[in-house]
């Protein structure tokens, strides 16, 4: 959860070399103060993002996000994926 141009957004964001911004998902106004949870759903290869606001529904930030980069082949020898939330200064 960042913020662009004043407004709460989630970002999806790929750090391989260079950060590649994956997707982008406004936060509805209604939930901007809701507690925000996570969840990732892997399936080979592909891995697809979710994310709730309070109680609400999952909602998908981004699905079928092709994970091979990930892969030892691809590593250079790297054993295991790791995923999960970043936090950082804001700008």
């Amino acid at each position: 959860k960042t913020l662009q141009a004043g407004r709460s957004v989630i970002s999806l964001t790929r750090a391989a070399g260079s950060k590649t911004v994956l997707a982008a998902m406004p936060v509805p106004l209604e939930w901007e103060h809701e507690v925000v949870r996570f969840k990732v759903r892997g399936d080979g290869r592909w891995y697809n993002f979710y994310v709730s606001f309070g109680e609400s529904p999952w909602l998908p930030v981004a699905e079928k996000v092709d994970a091979s980069n990930l892969s030892t082949e691809s590593a250079g020898g790297f054993v295991g994926v790791m995923l999960g939330p970043y936090a950082g200064p804001v700008g």
